[in-house]
């Protein structure tokens, strides 16, 4: 923090110049807070920064919205980066992360054929920067003869929309379920995911 004064050079306080007093009351949902330097014979300065429900309370865990048929299920990955492996997008985890270096794959096992309505992708869930990542979707009855259900495209992942991408798999009756990532904005190139979740019909 730079001390300012309108006659004055600015001034770094030594760490022993510092002193905070505790916040008391409790916190509520507010756009914006307001610092004031109680110094004597210094100006004050004010920072305004907006605050929200999601600042005070940030969310933890995916939606509970059905029953996720792909969590603690198998995963395989053709590339992934190191303690950032596959088996991390259906642990229910929302701040473990499979990332690898694009193109890749990661396929889910469901165990046995199901009748597949929806798949939701997810960046971790309190992840700030939007990320476009071309994708695709297939799925396979046996593990082999796939079928694309959502053609290559730019999907972007960004908090307005909690950081998930949902697709509409109309009840398609497979397996195992492919997603090929073809490119990431991401400098490097990865492409990353925290969870993948897959809800079925009856």
């Amino acid at each position: 923090m730079c001390l300012l004064h309108p006659n004055r050079k600015p001034h770094w306080p030594a760490p022993g110049e510092l002193r905070a007093s505790p916040i008391r009351g409790r916190l509520r949902s507010a756009r914006y807070a307001r610092l004031r330097s109680a110094a004597p014979g210094w100006g004050a300065q004010v920072a305004k920064n907006p605050i929200t429900e999601e600042t005070l309370h940030p969310q933890t865990h995916f939606p509970d919205d059905g029953e996720n048929a792909a969590l603690g299920t198998t995963v395989s990955s053709s590339v992934y980066a190191a303690d950032e492996e596959p088996q991390a997008l259906t642990d229910g985890d929302p701040d473990t992360v499979w990332r690898g270096r694009t193109p890749a794959e990661v396929t889910i096992d469901l165990g046995k054929l199901l009748k597949l309505t929806r798949i939701d992708l997810h960046l971790p869930i309190n992840y700030r920067t939007a990320r476009t990542q071309t994708l695709s979707i297939s799925v396979s009855k046996d593990g082999g003869n796939a079928i694309t259900v959502i053609e290559p495209a730019p999907v972007i992942f960004q908090r307005s929309n909690e950081n998930m991408s949902t697709f509409d798999l109309k009840g398609t009756e497979a397996r195992y379920v492919t997603i090929s990532f073809e490119e990431s904005d991401n400098v490097k190139n990865y492409a990353i995911l925290a969870e993948i979740r897959i809800f079925v019909s009856q």
